[in-house]
């Protein structure tokens, strides 16, 4: 049995002419919730053994923030497929994952997280008005390799709004 954390990065500057989307970085706001994320995840004792996130500067940096305020030694994994994918992208993203992790964190966007999360647990994509910055959705999955991930393998194990 695998298990997924899906998280939208957390609050980021707003785009424009001289921010390029990719580049927009987190606000202070946000920082300080993916920070709060991580040390809520260690309270738990909730290992992470795997993080993959996008490219984009707030993904990596939302990533960053959980790894320290959990205080996780693990290295982030950067993905370019990752940015903006929709939740089919990310699924399959999923599948290609080596059978490393017995649990991992995905750091992206939405629509797509919520798309994913959709997918994993009600076969549907319909859960995006719940995907606030910060959102994070834990999922219990009922395969025993990465390459098994497809929809309904999954239930909502946990979800914390920011």
């Amino acid at each position: 049995m695998k298990s997924l954390l899906i998280l939208r990065h957390a609050e980021a500057l707003p785009a424009g002419p001289h921010l390029p989307d990719p580049d927009r970085p987190l606000t202070d706001a946000g920082t300080a919730q993916a920070l709060a994320i991580g040390a809520a995840l260690a309270v738990r004792a909730i290992p992470l053994p795997k993080v993959v996130c996008s490219s984009a500067v707030r993904a990596r940096e939302t990533a960053s923030c959980v790894l320290e305020g959990g205080q996780y030694g693990v290295a982030i994994e950067v993905s370019q497929r990752l940015y903006n994918a929709p939740g089919e992208e990310l699924l399959a993203a999923l599948q290609a994952w080596p059978e490393d992790a017995e649990r991992a964190l995905l750091v992206a966007h939405v629509p797509g997280v919520a798309e994913l999360t959709g997918i994993l647990t009600t076969e549907h994509v319909d859960l995006a008005v719940i995907f606030q910055a910060a959102t994070l959705a834990e999922v219990d999955l009922n395969i025993d390799k990465w390459s098994e991930i497809d929809y309904g393998t999954g239930a909502l194990r946990m979800l914390l709004p920011p």
